[in-house]
């Protein structure tokens, strides 16, 4: 994007705390994914796979970078990611069984089998559909017919919302879409410039521009504010990670180290 602070800017507000203190080892394969993309979309695909398992190494997610080749040849439809989402939840129960039943220690796997016994409520349904699929889904149809932005990254938004929608199947595949992130990142920094320059009164750019903040910002930071009562009473998902202090100061926060505990023992 040509907006590139803008850009950062949204990773700061909506996932920096996630990407920077909770998935270290994951973020480091997703940034070696980034490295990574444009060999993809030129098809080399000898320089994309070597990155793809130098990203393999640092975690298991990086699995669905050996099978990102197929998604950017699946031409996106908005309808086939509603039957996807909506086929996932009906098989949800089957695969779960199965991965229950996977005779692996470690890796991945490992890593689903803790989620075997997650059942959604109505509730977390619809915002799985909502933030997964439709919120992603209204930027690409944004872009791509009303803003009419031209861009080789296209195939990556439409991956994320093929992902996205697999979620219905089996929630851990969230996990898969901080991948993909930077790349939504991108098309809302355009978003949120280009859709100010259709308006012809000046006058309305900036209600606008802050209506798209505030509608990003509750979006992508409600994971923030997640109540963390379970782990230590009136704590919020954020004290994990504040106040954060340096290696020069050794001064302790109580709540944070009581939830790194309690999460530990859960």
């Amino acid at each position: 994007t040509q907006y590139v602070f803008t850009g950062i800017f949204l990773y700061f507000i909506g996932y920096y705390g996630y990407f920077n203190f909770e998935i270290l080892r994951e973020s480091l394969a997703i940034s070696v994914f980034l490295f990574s993309i444009k060999y993809l979309l030129k098809k080399k695909w000898l320089e994309y796979y070597a990155l793809a398992v130098i990203a393999f190494s640092f975690h298991f997610s990086a699995i669905i970078l050996f099978i990102f080749p197929l998604f950017i040849k699946v031409k996106y439809r908005f309808w086939t990611a509603i039957a996807i989402f909506c086929l996932g939840i009906g098989l949800s129960s089957i695969f779960a069984s199965f991965v229950g039943k996977v005779n692996m220690v470690g890796g991945f796997i490992a890593s689903m089998k803790g989620y075997v016994d997650y059942t959604p409520t109505l509730f977390g349904l619809l915002s799985l559909l909502i933030f997964n699929l439709l919120y992603p889904a209204a930027i690409y149809r944004f872009c791509s017919s009303y803003l009419k932005i031209k861009s080789d990254l296209y195939s990556l938004l439409g991956a994320y919302i093929f992902i996205g929608a697999s979620t219905g199947l089996f929630y851990i595949f969230f996990r898969f879409l901080n991948y993909l992130t930077p790349v939504l990142f991108i098309f809302l920094a355009e978003v949120i410039h280009r859709s100010t320059k259709k308006i012809e009164l000046p006058a309305n750019r900036f209600p606008l521009v802050l209506m798209l903040m505030i509608g990003f910002s509750t979006i992508h930071m409600r994971a923030y504010f997640t109540d963390t009562s379970h782990l230590v009473t009136n704590s919020r998902w954020y004290s994990k990670w504040y106040p954060y202090y340096t290696i020069f100061d050794k001064k302790i926060d109580k709540t944070r180290e009581d939830i790194r505990m309690n999460e530990d023992k859960f």
